[in-house]
């Protein structure tokens, strides 16, 4: 039994570092999601996104491969948050250890 029990608490141990290392990737990374807003007969990239309860949309001046760069950039934040969600279930599950 207690080499099961020094697994869980390595498990927790290592869920906990990965918890960290998601979290530092997260906050070096752009929040929000781009939207394209019509003016006339052209479309303009704007980026939107939280700051407390307040939602704000920034004008993005931008070329096509930085828009693309940026879409990439969010994505891949999103993805983080997903993992980060997860390792959260699976910390809860471990507490007790």
């Amino acid at each position: 039994m207690a080499v099961i029990s020094n697994m869980l608490k390595e498990e927790k141990e290592r869920l906990i570092k990965m918890k960290m290392a998601y979290l530092e990737k997260i906050s070096k990374m752009p929040k929000g999601s781009i939207i394209y807003k019509l003016r006339g007969k052209k479309k303009y990239p704007y980026l939107k996104y939280r700051v407390g309860n307040k939602v704000k949309t920034d004008y993005l001046k931008y070329s096509k491969d930085e828009l693309k760069e940026l879409e990439l950039k969010i994505k891949q934040r999103k993805k983080y948050l997903k993992i980060l969600k997860d390792l959260e279930k699976d910390l809860k599950i471990l507490k007790k250890y």
